[in-house]
């Protein structure tokens, strides 16, 4: 990438400031449950600052279970996550409002919950229930692990077996929760079923490209197609060895090729941001926080791409596949 000249992020923040970036993934919280202030935590990639200063004005915040523990634990886990995750709205900080909210400060981010790995929902629809009313934008049916719903990208089940019977219940379940299935994580043969099941348009939360690299994490471009045709998006993962075969040296010169890549299968319509912060260990070179979003918006602008398209990638795309209105209200 060539170097940027100051104008290009002088029209990056421009456009921020008049169309907040969406995150579609970010597992923040687990910082949270560490015991730090995500509002003063060193460590964080997308804590209420990093958003801030990147200008991203909704980010979803996942909430992950790690498998060893048992079901009754794994949910205590769950409704720990979420506490924490209401706790970042003060009343001393209007800037920080957590859904279900009023509508959030001008120059502020709002925070959503979204649930990592569907395994702990086997309390029954209850559980569904709740995630609803916590106004969870969507489930990731699996994490690297599969479960009883369905196989994931190292599951040895997975040339035999997708969506399971328990699956496409759930699929359904969520489907009339209003909740969006999340095929991230997902074999292909799970991806596929779970995307042709679901009534919802599915999203793919945060999965990078696996034409550019192939890694079984990424996404196939069949995959992101069948997604994009369902009215869903695809939101780009900035791991960094799952944009480049360099790993470590990998850096947002990679992330916009892979964005640029999706544009080509995908559609403009059909590609967001997922960038996986604080699941990661830093994101790639020149974008290793939330708070260099505008960096990568200004890349974009010298690869000579237009203002209309980058506003449906940083905002517009994401939240029509995260089932919010364009203010950023659940629908």
């Amino acid at each position: 990438m060539q170097a940027l000249i100051p104008s290009e992020l002088v029209a990056a923040k421009e456009l921020l400031a008049d169309c907040p970036a969406v995150d579609m993934h970010c597992d923040t919280l687990e910082h949270a449950l560490d015991g730090e202030d995500l509002f003063d935590c060193p460590r964080a990639q997308a804590g209420p600052e990093q958003l801030i200063a990147g200008g991203v004005g909704i980010a979803v915040y996942a909430i992950w279970v790690p498998a060893y523990l048992g079901n009754d634990r794994a949910w205590e886990r769950v409704n720990a996550m979420m506490t924490h995750l209401r706790s970042l709205s003060r009343d001393d900080d209007p800037r920080v409002t957590v859904a279900p909210c009023p509508r959030p400060h001008a120059r502020g981010v709002t925070l959503y919950p979204a649930l990592e790995d569907a395994r702990v929902l086997l309390g029954g629809e209850r559980r569904v229930e709740k995630l609803s009313e916590w106004s969870a934008r969507y489930v990731t049916l699996t994490w690297n692990t599969g479960n009883r719903y369905a196989t994931s990208w190292e599951d040895s089940r997975s040339e035999s077996v997708g969506l399971t019977t328990e699956g496409e219940s759930l699929v359904c379940a969520l489907d009339d929760a209003g909740i969006r299935v999340d095929v991230s994580h997902l074999s292909d043969r799970a991806a596929r079923e779970a995307i042709a099941r679901a009534s919802i348009p599915p999203i793919a939360s945060h999965s990078a490209s696996r034409a550019l690299r192939p890694h079984p994490r990424n996404i196939s471009d069949e995959l992101a197609v069948s997604v994009a045709d369902r009215g869903g998006v695809v939101g780009v993962n900035l791991h960094r060895p799952f944009l480049s075969v360099a790993g470590r040296d990998a850096s947002i010169g990679d992330a916009v090729c892979h964005i640029e890549h999706l544009w080509n299968v995908a559609g403009g319509d059909g590609v967001a941001i997922g960038s996986d912060f604080d699941g990661i260990p830093i994101g790639p070179k020149g974008l290793e926080t939330a708070a260099r979003i505008p960096h990568l918006v200004a890349a974009l602008f010298r690869r000579g791409h237009k203002a209309d398209l980058l506003r449906r990638l940083v905002r517009m795309n994401a939240l029509r596949g995260l089932g919010l209105t364009t203010e950023g209200d659940a629908e």
